[in-house]
């Protein structure tokens, strides 16, 4: 039966690159629920057969970081199985959807469904945003009881699957104890990371015999469901897979909700403050993100990099010179958000994109742009905008448009996979070399027993005498 359940999931899996939803009810298995049949649902589509069987709270837990159906085969399990028990980031989902009887589902469209839910019309009262701020199981179970039974919604989020599914394992627990229907829904907005595919892998393969930095090369970032790839009039390219925001004031930092990935990256240009064609050395790249990407308590974000290049030279430098970053929250969100305005990016995190002319920078690990403030007592907020995958080509664009296959690489050369490889290496060949300084060490006898004569006798003299 797992391995039939498996297999299923592995083919819808390949049929379609939709968010994994699982759905349990505290009325029995929702199984019985008709309009939940589908084994693939739109965002709309789901939106409504959840407010149909509602029927007392929705509680909809979303994973910042994404969900895909890889993650539950990489835990040991699927979303039926806790795979390595406690220790599985879906321990308590798959508990629930065991105990209480759950549905798997896919996603299309996910980024569309917490919006699709709250244009809903919930009778139990207004939708509810749940804050990570440590109560948020007791939220949950007050909305729950004010709603006396009637549908109403409330949506909570974690920044992991691990995060996630406790959350949402001790709010339906407590909804249990106090005899409160709810149906409850594990899920995200986007997918997450995937593995490489086998075209990602022939890329490298090919980057990484052509490419100028052999061993750092990069796959040609290029526009993805799973990412957001800015092409600016074909002479500046930006990408990157991921976007989270903090916000720091007062030495203390608060993590609002991921940016959402851009289907059109061309359509959040700002293309009244952007010059990416000047013919000389300075080009601007002026970001306004829209209402879609953006998830409350975020009302608007923009960002402008100001780069400084030689569009005439092949092997002089190119480097980000200034930047800027703004910040605006919703009304009414002042104890969760913001308001920054239009400051400076710090010279510290622009100080690492300098970078040869026809080479693109490249960055799997995080890239923090962030503005001056957040300290001090009374001290203005201070933004930081953390890109994962990123990648950045303001000049040399080649000529197919894409990213060049020279990489200046954040990590450096001599990554920790590099230093441990010399480690190994040094450690091997000290054990070598003593092996070597052993065997030149070995010495025969100089003298020898002869048959016929007398034999050898050696006199050994007591060390105590």
């Amino acid at each position: 039966h797992q391995l039939a359940l498996l297999a299923f999931l592995a083919s819808l899996a390949c049929a379609s690159a939709s968010v994994p939803a699982v759905v349990v009810s505290s009325r029995g298995s929702v199984d019985s629920l008709a309009s939940l049949s589908s084994a693939r649902l739109n965002s709309q589509q789901l939106a409504e057969a959840l407010h149909r069987s509602a029927g007392g709270l929705l509680l909809v837990v979303t994973v910042d970081e994404g969900l895909s159906l890889p993650d539950f085969a990489r835990s040991g399990g699927d979303v039926y199985s806790a795979g390595q028990g406690s220790a599985s980031p879906f321990a308590s989902v798959a508990g629930l959807s065991e105990k209480l009887g759950g549905r798997h589902l896919l996603v299309a469209e996910a980024d569309k469904l917490l919006p699709a839910l709250r244009s809903l019309d919930w009778r139990g009262g207004a939708p509810i945003d749940v804050a990570n701020d440590g109560k948020e199981v007791d939220r949950v179970v007050e909305a729950a009881t004010a709603a006396g039974g009637a549908s109403r919604l409330v949506l909570a989020r974690a920044a992991d699957a691990g995060a996630a599914d406790r959350l949402l394992g001790a709010a339906c627990a407590a909804l249990q104890s106090r005899g409160l229907p709810f149906v409850a829904v594990f899920t995200a907005t986007h997918e997450s990371d995937p593995a490489p595919a086998a075209a990602d892998a022939a890329a490298s393969a090919e980057a990484a015999v052509s490419a100028g930095r052999h061993l750092l090369a990069a796959p040609t970032a290029s526009p993805s469901s799973n990412g957001t790839f800015v092409n600016c009039s074909s002479d500046v390219l930006l990408y990157f897979a991921s976007l989270q925001v903090q916000l720091t004031q007062n030495s203390k930092v608060k993590t609002l909700p991921p940016v959402l990935p851009v289907a059109d990256g061309s359509s959040i240009i700002d293309t009244k403050l952007s010059t990416c064609n000047a013919a000389g050395g300075n080009r601007t790249l002026a970001l306004s993100f829209p209402d879609s990407a953006l998830q409350s308590p975020l009302a608007a974000l923009k960002l402008t990099l100001n780069f400084v290049g030689d569009t005439k030279s092949s092997t002089s430098p190119w480097s980000i010179a200034s930047g800027t970053a703004s910040l605006s929250c919703k009304s009414g969100s002042s104890a969760n958000c913001t308001n920054v305005a239009e400051t400076a990016l710090t010279q510290e995190s622009l100080a690492s994109f300098i970078t040869p002319n026809g080479s693109c920078y490249h960055c799997t690990n995080n890239t923090r742009l962030s503005t001056s403030g957040g300290t001090g007592s009374n001290g203005s907020a201070a933004l930081t905008l953390i890109f994962g995958k990123f990648q950045l080509q303001p000049f040399g664009i080649p000529a197919d448009g894409k990213f060049s296959k020279n990489v200046n690489d954040c990590v450096g050369f001599f990554s920790v996979e590099v230093w441990f490889s010399l480690l190994v290496l040094l450690v091997i060949t000290v054990i070598l070399m003593y092996g070597v300084l052993m065997l030149v060490s070995v010495a025969t006898p100089d003298r020898f027993d002869d048959p016929k004569g007398k034999t050898i006798q050696v006199n050994v003299q007591d060390g105590g005498n």
